[in-house]
């Protein structure tokens, strides 16, 4: 088998994962709830439009509650106010070679300044455009009435399939996946190590790859998360993500330390105190994944900070190898060093908001 089919059948299979697809697999079930009550919607009720009241759902619906109910708002928000221009600039202006251009204009000036101050309303120039090119000959307004009742039947329909079929919040997924992140962050260090040991250690690239994929929609989450903190005296999910994902970055330099085994002098030498911080690490990532996860403080890494002390104590006298190797040796322990301020930055992020909290202190 060519290695390049090989490589893709890998990645493949790890995207098949149960963990990776329990989200996407959720989602597309709500999405075709969605698409199916909004068409049946139309028909029970013998509206007209039901491709539009589809096409709105399937346009509305996004992976969590508060965000479909924010898509909602702007949504429907939206197809008001370019109702309700586009028909009072044809009951003001009405239909004529210059009416209509002036018409439109006008209609395309009043939303974009009401977008301006209120995100989301940018649907609105479909629908008053419509209006006003269409204007109240041979039933066109009465079918762009129809569709704009598609379209808000549509956007309803999305709405109830998230809140019914495996209804998520933003901010569970948040909490959910950068916990596993950060616990696969503790895998990482581990195989890294591992081969620095002459140990059997599996491929850092599906760590590397599975840790992207949950900060990734655990970013996405926190664009539609209606929360903006971890509870009360939490974080803001923005500035958590962000440094979970710094975290990630710093132990990037992981897969720049050749990965060959060390000289058994080297090995003799730093293996236990070596293994004994990167078991503290390893539990502490564990232990803090665990926290994130249930929204509640970290404690403090003072484990890895002892351990962390030991081994520089070993570096500062030499690490007793060639120039190449102490490289390797002193890469490692620097990559430690940021992954312990890391810790104790996101254990701080913490202790900050319980301060800032009313009532503290």
């Amino acid at each position: 088998m060519p290695a390049g089919i090989g490589r893709w059948g890998r990645r493949l299979a790890r995207a098949a994962s149960p963990a990776r697809l329990r989200e996407p697999l959720r989602h597309a079930c709500r999405t075709a709830a969605a698409a199916l009550l909004a068409y049946l919607v139309m028909r029970v009720a013998h509206l007209p439009e039901a491709s539009w009241a589809v096409m709105s759902a399937l346009y509305v619906i996004r992976p969590s509650v508060g965000g479909t109910l924010g898509s909602l708002g702007s949504r429907v928000a939206a197809t008001i106010l370019g109702s309700a221009v586009g028909l009072a600039l044809l009951l003001v202006l009405g239909q004529g070679a210059w009416q209509t251009p002036l018409a439109l204009a006008l209609s395309t000036a009043i939303i974009q300044l009401f977008t301006a101050f209120i995100p989301g309303m940018m649907y609105a120039h479909m629908v008053s455009s419509v209006l006003v090119l269409v204007g109240v000959d041979d039933g066109a307004l009465m079918a762009a009435v129809d569709r704009s009742v598609a379209i808000l039947c549509g956007a309803l329909a999305a709405g109830a399939a998230v809140a019914l079929v495996f209804p998520s919040a933003a901010h569970r997924v948040i909490h959910r996946d950068l916990g596993v992140a950060v616990r696969r962050c503790g895998d990482l260090l581990a195989a890294a190590v591992a081969h620095l040991f002459d140990r059997d250690a599996e491929s850092l690239t599906p760590i590397h790859d599975d840790i992207r994929a949950h900060l990734d929609r655990a970013i996405a989450m926190a664009q539609e998360t209606r929360r903006r903190r971890v509870r009360k005296a939490g974080p803001a999910y923005h500035e958590l993500t962000s440094r979970v994902q710094r975290l990630w970055q710093t132990m990037g330099v992981l897969d720049r330390i050749d990965g060959t085994a060390l000289p058994d002098p080297v090995r003799e030498r730093l293996q236990k105190p070596l293994d004994e911080l990167v078991g503290a690490s390893c539990r502490y990532f564990h232990r803090l994944g665990t926290a994130i996860e249930a929204g509640k403080p970290p404690p403090r890494p003072d484990e890895v900070r002892e351990r962390l002390e030991h081994l520089n104590s070993l570096l500062e006298g030499g690490s007793g190898a060639s120039d190449l190797t102490a490289v390797r040796v002193y890469t490692l322990g620097f990559v430690l060093q940021a992954v312990a301020d890391e810790f104790d930055g996101l254990a701080g992020m913490f202790e900050e908001g319980a301060r800032q909290a009313p009532g503290a202190g």
